[in-house]
């Protein structure tokens, strides 16, 4: 019996010469057994167009390494998938998440409540067995409050 893998690889291989959407599919599909299973951990074909392939790595070693040995991808590439007409590969370093444009949080700031406020904060707190946990809980409420109190 065939795996669904099996038969998703095979129709892949017969329909994708025709279509580049499906050549694209196909290599990606395979990445895995062009470069290993060690090497897909640490890259990834993000782009194919007009016969350059593009690759992200996630660390400038690994583009050092992979940068070396193109001319056997390029060759596993032809092997592998005798669909996708691929001439040149180009790498590039995955931006990491601090390069990202994703907005940073504030760090907690501690403050000091009204002494009301401190009693029924340390009753809540007492609740929590872990200390560590316990005071974390008490600087999220202090800035929590102050960040409700500042508008």
């Amino acid at each position: 019996m065939q795996t669904v893998s099996d038969v998703l690889t095979a129709w892949i291989i017969q329909n994708a010469p025709g279509h580049p959407a499906w050549q694209w599919v196909g290599l990606v599909r395979l990445w895995p057994a062009i470069v290993g299973e060690a090497l897909a951990r640490v890259s990834t074909p993000v782009r194919l167009q007009d016969r350059s392939l593009t690759v992200q790595v996630v660390h400038p070693v690994w583009l050092a390494e992979l940068r070396q040995h193109t001319d056997m991808l390029l060759q596993n590439i032809r092997e592998r998938c005798p669909w996708c007409d691929v001439a040149d590969i180009q790498w590039e370093v995955r931006p990491t998440r601090r390069e990202r444009s994703e907005p940073t949080s504030r760090p907690l700031q501690a403050v000091r409540l009204s002494p009301e406020l401190e009693d029924l904060l340390e009753t809540m707190a007492r609740s929590i067995p872990d200390a560590c946990l316990r005071r974390h809980f008490i600087r999220a409420c202090r800035a929590y409050w102050q960040a409700r109190h500042s508008f």
